[in-house]
């Protein structure tokens, strides 16, 4: 049985906010962001997380590696709201994710792989959030992408905490030929990398029968239980050793340049952001 967990499930013009919203970094959306109107309950907020780094790993200069504000002034990242009607036929909010390093110059030149992504965050008024294991998220997508000079991905993103470090999960739903994998023929993993606080893993969808056509409205649905016990059983990531947590779900892309401009655009659009516990 599925039902609606946390205060997303369906969503709504919320304030939206940087990981770091004290930094210059920053994005807000000011509906409701000065509290949910009960007493001794905050307000509710979304994240929006963006960053830049070259191939060799060195992020690009801006605040706690964000080098790009969002809506900001001649920045490549947009993020706007889109009146929308929901299946219960009340109206609503859909989301564009847009990152443009096609009529906008990339900073640092070519060369670089910028991540955005548009999350409902714990540590930000999210939540709660059901187990690693009894997790599902579904959102309605839609995605375009003109890379006559680069590559991009759009994905689904989970992040948990279990055994000391971070869990960090994303799910390629979209990828364009061009951008190679770093894993050859292997039908599960696109890539691995840990650090002493964070263990991440990305993953090809196809693999789990997930392939969303473009320019086409798709319900997208992650069962992360599936996706988690995988990777578990084939050693990518470790068995939880006692109690585990879900910490942020998310979506968004990632895009490479390969010129400082007329490189890639990447439009996502979604709405009906729903977590539930399975």
């Amino acid at each position: 049985m599925s039902t609606p967990f946390g205060f997303d499930y369906n969503l709504t013009k919320r304030c939206v906010k940087a990981t770091q919203p004290s930094l210059p970094n920053y994005y807000e959306d000011t509906l409701q962001c000065t509290g949910s109107g009960v007493p001794g309950v905050p307000g509710k907020s979304w994240v929006v997380a963006v960053q830049s780094e070259n191939s060799a790993g060195e992020t690009s200069p801006g605040p706690t590696s964000q080098s790009f504000l969002v809506n900001g002034q001649g920045s490549p990242v947009t993020m706007n709201w889109i009146a929308h009607t929901d299946e219960f036929g009340q109206p609503n909010w859909s989301v564009n994710l847009k990152t443009n390093l096609y009529d906008v110059e990339h900073p640092n030149g070519a060369g670089h792989f910028t991540w955005s992504m548009f999350m409902d965050h714990s540590g930000y008024g999210g939540g709660p959030f059901p187990k690693p294991d009894r997790i599902r998220f579904s959102a309605t997508v839609n995605y375009n992408d003109f890379v006559p000079n680069g590559g991009a991905r759009s994905i689904a993103r989970y992040q948990g905490a279990w055994n000391g470090k971070a869990q960090c999960i994303e799910l390629i739903f979209h990828r364009d030929a061009v951008w190679g994998t770093n894993y050859p023929g292997n039908p599960v993993v696109f890539n691995i990398t840990e650090t002493p606080s964070m263990r991440f893993v990305a993953v090809h969808g196809a693999y789990f029968g997930i392939d969303i056509p473009r320019l086409q409205d798709t319900v997208l649905t992650v069962e992360w239980r599936a996706i988690i016990n995988t990777l578990i059983s084939h050693g990518y990531l470790q068995a939880p050793v006692g109690d585990w947590s879900t910490e942020a779900i998310g979506i968004g892309h990632e895009v490479y340049n390969g010129a400082p401009s007329l490189s890639v655009i990447a439009d996502l659009w979604f709405t009906n952001f729903r977590i539930a516990e399975i």
